[in-house]
């Protein structure tokens, strides 16, 4: 049994249909016929979203005809493309934060990688003398370290990205109802 604010019974409506909708919408839909009369106008059942299923390749006529009909310039009429547009909205502000954040780490461990190499050089005097002695050049010598430091940092990158995907995966996939979408163009991007 359901019971409904202001109504002066309770009211038994079956269940016909699960479904799975974004948070935006009702966790029930109850038909207008179905809902019971209520005592007193504030207290009176809203609608707060219709559902209509329109035939492929209808869904711009539907809503000119919608929006004709109703007039309502407060209406707010969505196709799953903006909905789903929509949702993508609102999480924008959030990923751009954490990308953000992401960038920041990406300079520090850049920074490290610096300061590491740099220490190295300065550890590595006699290392360095003895390729020297042997007959490397300066020029010769500053590219065999550029060509250490950037083995070492393409080999952290790689591997950093690939724990990163992993360990995101996998808390991606521990939320139940969530589903796993990598966006490559962005790691491509790493």
């Amino acid at each position: 049994p359901a019971a409904i604010a202001g109504a002066t019974e309770r009211t038994t409506l079956p269940v016909v249909a699960i479904y799975d909708a974004p948070d935006d919408f009702t966790p029930a839909l109850i038909s207008a016929a179905a809902l019971p009369h209520t005592t007193g106008a504030e207290r009176r059942p809203h609608i707060e979203s219709v559902l209509v299923d329109a035939a492929p390749g209808r869904t711009a006529a539907l809503r000119d005809t919608i929006r004709r009909t109703l007039d309502n310039p407060a209406l707010l009429i969505q196709d799953r493309a903006d909905a789903r547009r929509a949702a993508a909205d609102r999480m924008g502000p959030i990923l751009n934060i954490m990308y953000g954040m992401l960038s920041v780490t990406v300079l520090i461990g850049a920074l490290g990688v610096v300061n590491t190499m740099g220490m190295a050089v300065s550890e590595r005097v006699r290392e360095i003398g003895l390729l020297r002695a042997l007959g490397l050049d300066r020029r010769g010598l500053a590219s065999v370290l550029r060509l250490e430091s950037v083995a070492i940092a393409l080999l952290g990158a790689v591997l950093g990205l690939l724990a990163g995907i992993v360990f995101g995966a996998a808390a991606v996939l521990s939320q139940e109802g969530v589903p796993l979408a990598l966006p490559w163009d962005r790691i491509a991007l790493c």
